[in-house]
């Protein structure tokens, strides 16, 4: 990491500073700030003579990228974390567990992340059975991608309690077979648990991995993130490790268990409101029907295992007064406004993962419930959960008017459209009724909403560029299907949402534009995403980044 002793003068190439604002020929840092931005001979007159320029031969200057929501504390937690990503089929799978587990530390468990369940040929988990096959003498835990589905081995299963007679977890499920005996297979809390007692805890290897993350990161453009889990006790020392690296670090924080919030004075806690694999969705009996038939027929057609599988996955709707609802409520009404109220009591915050549009209608419900109770309270010195500081994780299935809702609040929501690329199959064999719809970001932002783009990584790409690239082209990477393409949004939308919105979501709000007296966070691409073609966005590399004026990454000679 290094930072120039003089001003730093960089031109030769676009320079695009965002924020509405027309390209510059140049650009000037000094110390952590930019100085001076507009003609070369305007920004040499602003700095004087004393300063250092450097041709950038190529690319693009952008402002550098936030991302608000991924997972660094999960991947330093795990040695052997996405090398089962692309696995075609059980088998494949097993192969690599059982090099992990020769290969690895000789005792304790056997930890190894990274598969798709329904990217897999057999469209499902491997069991106990299958992973006792390639370890059977000490527990293995193998986990998706996304962590809110994984598998034991039968030594997994008794390590953790689990027989026959052991109920489910509040907002989870232990698969079992037609017998009634654990499968292995843990969805959602059930596989939190089970993630708990298989993270490996070496304090010293945990904190070598989380600064090689934060390398990846800056090779990435990213200067800094938002945790989506880490524990309260640990909080510290990953802000600290990050730094070590030039990163900067908000977390999200949890109790010992990812579906615990970690509550405490001014810290923002995470909030699972749904689940990943479990999506809390609500229809009407219009819309039920909508998905039977789409169901049936994707379950004619060259999908047809995938279309079972899915419909295994969200269960069989339940009803009641609000209408159909499937997948898991993990955190009640009662619950979230006591959760919100506790927030504003201590200065907190919330980031409360909702993912279907129950999920959102939920918490939208309940800061409305809120409202009402501080204007009744008001005067009489009580609490309301409406002063807490909240966004909102994923809001990946919306209709208009629940974006309506989202935009009138004014709360932030940080979104994923990079799993329109990495997830696409899942979503479109058998898409949401109408009038629902798959990140529905131009809706989001005509009704006002702050809408940052977060990676989730490792459940996704960690490069922001695939995520930019869904969000412009709405394309699937199914060739031939696009996604609700009305929603696309426009490419300066797109690095907005990625950088002075993302940062924002963050807290900062002096960084994202390169202008005079902001923040000198900044990176050089390889190519200008304003002339290179829609499609090959994905494909822009960058070559240099700094943050607060501190180059991280990238090699300016050339």
């Amino acid at each position: 990491m290094t930072r120039a002793t003089n001003p730093l003068i960089l031109h030769g190439c676009p320079i695009h500073p965002g924020g509405g604002r027309p390209p510059v020929e140049a650009i000037a840092i000094d110390g952590a700030r930019i100085v001076a931005t507009g003609t070369l001979g305007e920004v040499r007159a602003a700095v004087g003579g004393a300063a250092y320029e450097k041709q950038l031969s190529g690319g693009a200057l952008l402002p550098a990228f936030a991302d608000p929501h991924q997972h660094a504390f999960l991947v330093a937690a795990d040695p052997n974390v996405d090398v089962l990503h692309g696995c075609a089929d059980i088998p494949d799978l097993l192969m690599r567990v059982a090099e992990i587990a020769r290969s690895g530390m000789p005792s304790g468990w056997v930890r190894v992340h990274g598969y798709l369940p329904l990217d897999l040929a057999e469209r499902h988990s491997p069991t106990a059975v299958d992973l006792d096959s390639v370890c059977s003498d000490r527990p293995v835990h193998v986990l998706a991608r996304t962590y809110h589905e994984s598998v034991v081995n039968s030594a997994g299963l008794a390590a953790l309690g689990i027989t026959r007679t052991t109920p489910d977890p509040p907002g989870g499920e232990i698969v079992r077979d037609r017998r009634g005996r654990p499968t292995g297979v843990l969805i959602e809390s059930a596989s939190f648990l089970a993630e708990a007692a298989s993270r490996l805890d070496d304090p010293t290897l945990w904190a070598d991995r989380l600064r090689a993350h934060g390398r990846r990161l800056a090779e990435n453009g990213i200067v800094r993130i938002g945790d989506g889990a880490v524990p309260a006790v640990a909080a510290a020392e990953f802000v600290r490790t990050l730094a070590d690296v030039g990163i900067e670090a908000r977390p999200l924080l949890v109790g010992s268990r990812i579906d615990e919030p970690g509550l405490g004075a001014g810290g923002t806690s995470k909030v699972l409101i749904d689940g990943g694999e479990r999506c809390h969705f609500c229809f009407d009996t219009t819309q039920l029907r909508r998905i039977w038939v789409a169901a049936f027929g994707a379950a004619l057609g060259p999908d047809a295992k995938l279309a079972r599988a899915l419909s295994r996955t969200s269960g069989r709707p339940r009803k009641d007064a609000l209408g159909w609802h499937t997948g898991l409520r993990l955190t009640s009404a009662a619950r979230l406004g006591d959760l919100l109220r506790g927030a504003a009591d201590s200065g907190g915050g919330l980031a409360l993962h909702a993912v279907g549009n129950g999920a959102v209608a939920g918490v939208l419900d309940a800061l409305a419930a809120e409202r009402t109770r501080s204007g009744v309270e008001l005067g009489v010195g009580g609490s309301t959960g409406a002063d807490a500081n909240v966004r909102i994780e994923h809001a990946l299935t919306l209709d208009d008017e629940l974006a309506r809702r989202l935009g009138a609040t004014g709360l932030p929501v940080v979104t994923q459209p990079g799993f329109l690329r990495t997830h696409a199959r899942q979503l479109v064999t058998i898409p949401p009724p109408e009038p629902l719809m798959l990140f529905p970001l131009r809706s989001l932002l005509r009704h006002g909403a702050q809408v940052a783009f977060g990676s989730d990584y490792p459940a996704a790409d960690l490069s922001p560029w695939p995520a930019i690239a869904a969000a412009v082209t709405r394309a699937s990477g199914i060739p031939g299907r696009s996604v609700h393409p009305e929603q696309a949004l426009t490419l300066a939308e797109a690095l907005d949402a990625t950088t002075a919105t993302a940062a924002r979501v963050l807290g900062v709000g002096d960084t994202g534009v390169l202008a005079a007296a902001m923040r000198a966070d900044l990176q050089w691409v390889d190519a200008d995403p304003f002339t290179v073609a829609p499609e090959a966005l994905a494909d822009i590399r960058t070559r240099a980044v700094w943050h607060d004026g501190v180059q991280l990454f990238g090699d300016l000679a050339g």
